[in-house]
């Protein structure tokens, strides 16, 4: 009992860890990520069904600013627009660890914007969850 809490503490750590980060991602990963498809529905019922995935999009800055710089008689203004979540990125981001759990599709996907997220520290999100399936 007590080895496998051990166990699951420590997966849980690595899992917490692991990165989104394209250049991380192994090439089989890659290549189902390049060809992976998302659904509403399920096109596939026989398909083995590998488990749940959520993906977000988060928006930190609230606002935009603009900031004003002289340098040498010339003014630069440089402003910065909103941070804005998006669906396109939450489904990326599902798609993302679809392929890195085994996938090929994600299916029965649905998306809500939502508000203030503080646990993620997101003024705005979209959050995508949905089911990943092995077509082989």
């Amino acid at each position: 009992m007590r080895k496998g809490l051990v166990v699951l503490f420590f997966a849980t750590v690595i899992t917490g860890c692991v990165s989104n980060d394209i250049e991380d991602m192994p090439r089989d990963a890659r290549v189902r990520f390049a060809n992976m498809e998302g659904y509403s529905n399920n096109p596939y019922p026989k398909a083995k069904m590998l488990g749940e995935v959520m993906g977000m999009s988060c928006a930190r800055r609230a606002g935009s600013t603009t900031m004003v710089t002289e340098l040498g008689g010339n003014i630069f203004a440089t402003t910065t627009g909103p941070d804005v979540a998006t669906g396109s990125e939450a489904l990326e981001n599902m798609r993302y660890k679809a392929a890195m759990m085994g996938g090929d599709a994600v299916v029965n996907a649905v998306c809500k914007s939502g508000g203030v997220d503080w646990a993620h520290n997101c003024w705005s999100t979209v959050k995508c969850v949905g089911d990943v399936v092995s077509k082989s």
